[in-house]
């Protein structure tokens, strides 16, 4: 089959950002195959919105109108995928998470399963919602035709942690969809180091913290900037107060600005425990932000030669590694070179071209 129709489901658009919602927006975008995606009500994803005119509406939003009215958006959505499914006019379905409601409804048509980590299976104590997902996840792996993953790392890691046989396993790389070129306006610090994304659990931000305090105490001009992933919460500005840092840290919501926020620091940090690829290490070397991050997981793998490593589980290491970067501008000068590079081996063309001989393949 030449090019394949493809249907997605509503379940990673439900939040307003995210790397499942800015992967699959970026797949939805075109290939050799047709993406049929439902009109998802009332969605507050950005990329959702910035697609729409891409996508295909098959299903008539008026019917379904009291389910959001009564029952909420999120049962709305699946009394709609639902339906759509019923209908069986795709050939490939593609679920965007892992809640497997619609494996009755597939009947003989073929799905296709991303995992881009199994931070699930490695942190179970980190969340609360582990064991759902981990069940519901291991379902889908193994009824999948073909599962895509982003890196070898997480690759080992499903074989290892889920037992899944590696043929089953293709590995299809991320990319960033930052504009380099862009400038916007900001109000940012002059000289700052930057953290981007979510802090929470495996994220490792309050060593991270601790470490910049450490950092802020020889060097008064400098600030951190944490660049989308809500605003603080209570318990971090408490530990903020408790570290002296609270006037030095600032908080930055994502306008469509997160280049220019890379572009203007003095280092990207990325001191995560674990990422199934890490799609800001890329954005920050795209945009010439040397990156210090993790030594863990796909750091290695999406980074190559152009991040400088540290242990996350070692705060020395971690303050050493970020210092020197401050200390050898000269060393931040190769690391940008070095950057522009590796974010070049990667994109969406080719994400979505492999994607596509995945879905080819499964209709075979």
């Amino acid at each position: 089959m030449n090019n394949p129709s493809v249907f997605y489901d509503y379940q990673c658009f439900m939040s307003p950002y995210g790397g499942n919602p800015l992967y699959f927006s970026e797949l939805a975008r075109g290939g050799n195959y047709k993406a049929i995606l439902p009109h998802s009500f009332n969605t507050c994803n950005v990329y959702y919105r910035e697609i729409t005119g891409n996508w295909i509406y098959p299903t008539n939003l008026g019917k379904y109108a009291n389910y959001a009215q009564y029952f909420g958006y999120g049962y709305f959505n699946k009394k709609m995928c639902t339906e759509i499914l019923k209908k069986q006019e795709f050939d490939v379905f593609h679920p965007t998470y892992y809640d497997p409601y619609f494996l009755p409804f597939l009947k003989e048509k073929p799905f296709v399963v991303m995992v881009p980590d199994m931070t699930h299976e490695i942190f179970p104590y980190m969340f609360g919602n582990a064991e759902t997902i981990t069940t519901n996840k291991a379902l889908l792996m193994d009824g999948a035709a073909k599962i895509i993953t982003l890196t070898e790392s997480t690759k080992r890691d499903i074989i290892n942690l889920g037992g899944i046989d590696g043929s089953k396993i293709i590995v299809i790389p991320l990319a960033t969809s930052l504009n380099p070129s862009a400038t916007r306006s900001c109000d940012l610090p002059e000289d700052y180091i930057l953290f981007v994304g979510n802090r929470e659990i495996y994220k490792n931000f309050g060593i991270f913290a601790r470490v910049v305090s450490l950092l802020m105490k020889n060097n008064k001009n400098l600030y951190l900037v944490c660049a989308g992933g809500g605003a603080f919460s209570q318990s971090e500005i408490n530990l903020f107060s408790f570290l002296g840092i609270l006037q030095k840290i600032r908080y930055h919501q994502i306008c469509g600005d997160l280049a220019e926020v890379y572009k203007r620091a003095r280092i990207f940090v990325f001191p995560s425990l674990y990422e199934g690829f890490g799609v800001p290490t890329i954005e920050a070397m795209s945009c010439g932000c040397p990156v210090c991050c993790s030594n863990t997981s796909a750091f290695l793998e999406v980074g190559g030669n152009a991040a400088y490593y540290f242990n996350p589980y070692d705060a020395e290491d971690m303050k050493v590694s970020i210092e020197y970067l401050i200390k050898h501008p000269d060393y931040c000068s190769f690391l940008k070179e070095q950057g522009f590079k590796q974010a070049a081996k990667f994109s969406w063309d080719k994400t979505r071209e492999r994607t596509s001989e995945v879905y080819r393949g499964v209709c075979l």
